[in-house]
C-alpha cells in the first residue's frame, strides 16, 4: 500500500475524526488538532431552549439536566426525551415544561448508552422489534427488510415507524434500492443500542 502523499497529484487536506488515544504522532507530528470540548453551560441552555420549545423549562429541571449531561449535546437531547416520555416532565397550561414533583430523587442513567437503552425499554413490543430489526440491517435500513423480519404488513410497519420518527429515534432517508422506502437511525448510538439489545442467537438468525 502506497502512502497517501505518493498517491496525491495535488495538495491535500485530510480531516480525520479520532479519540485522543488514537491520535498517533508521526515524524511530522499530527498536524492541527481541534479538540471537541463539552458544551459550555450557556450553549447547553440555548440547546435546551431550542429542543423544548414553549415558554421554556422549569429552572430546577433545567439545572438537573445540565448537571447530568455534563456538556454532551446528545445526552441533553436524549435525557429530555426520556423525561417527557416517562411523564416526569410535562407541559403546563402556560406553555412551560415542568417536573411532576421533585426530580431530586430520580436516578438518571449514568451513561448515554444506559440512557438510550432506557428509552428503548419504554417502547411498545412491536415498535422495539421493528427498531431492532432495522438495526440488523445497519444505520440505514429499508422498509422491505423490516417487513420481512418483523412479520408486519407494509402499512403496519409504516405506522410503527411513523411513531418511532415522532419519538425522534429514526428519520426518513434516501433508499439504496429502487422503489423502496428507507429510514436511518437519528444517531449511530441509537442504532448500536438497538442492535446490542438483541440476543446473539437472534442476530445470527
Amino acid at each position: 500500500v502506497l502512502p497517501l502523499p505518493e498517491l496525491a497529484h495535488a495538495a491535500l487536506r485530510v480531516t480525520c475524526l479520532a479519540r485522543p488515544e488514537a491520535v498517533e504522532t508521526g515524524p511530522d507530528g499530527p498536524g492541527l488538532i481541534l479538540r471537541l470540548e463539552p458544551l459550555p453551560d450557556g450553549a447547553a441552555r440555548r440547546l435546551i431552549g431550542e429542543l423544548i420549545g414553549g415558554a421554556g423549562l422549569q429552572e430546577d429541571v433545567r439545572e438537573r439536566v445540565l448537571e447530568s449531561a455534563a456538556g454532551v449535546p446528545l445526552f441533553v437531547e436524549e435525557l429530555l426525551a426520556f423525561l417527557v416520555e416517562d411523564g416526569l416532565v410535562h407541559q403546563a397550561p402556560d406553555g412551560r415544561w415542568v417536573g411532576r414533583g421533585s426530580l431530586a430523587d430520580f436516578t438518571i442513567p449514568p451513561t448515554i448508552d444506559a440512557l438510550l437503552a432506557g428509552r428503548l425499554d419504554r417502547l411498545e413490543v412491536r415498535q422495539r422489534t421493528l427498531l431492532e430489526d432495522g438495526a440488523v440491517e445497519g444505520q440505514l435500513f429499508h422498509l422491505g427488510a423490516v417487513v420481512t423480519l418483523a412479520a408486519e404488513t407494509a402499512d403496519q410497519a409504516t405506522s410503527l415507524l411513523d411513531d418511532l420518527t415522532r419519538r425522534e429515534l429514526v428519520q426518513s432517508a434516501a433508499p439504496s434500492f429502487f422503489d423502496e422506502t428507507a429510514y436511518s437511525f437519528r444517531h449511530i448510538l441509537i442504532r448500536d443500542a438497538g442492535y446490542r439489545s438483541l440476543p446473539k442467537r437472534t442476530r445470527g438468525e
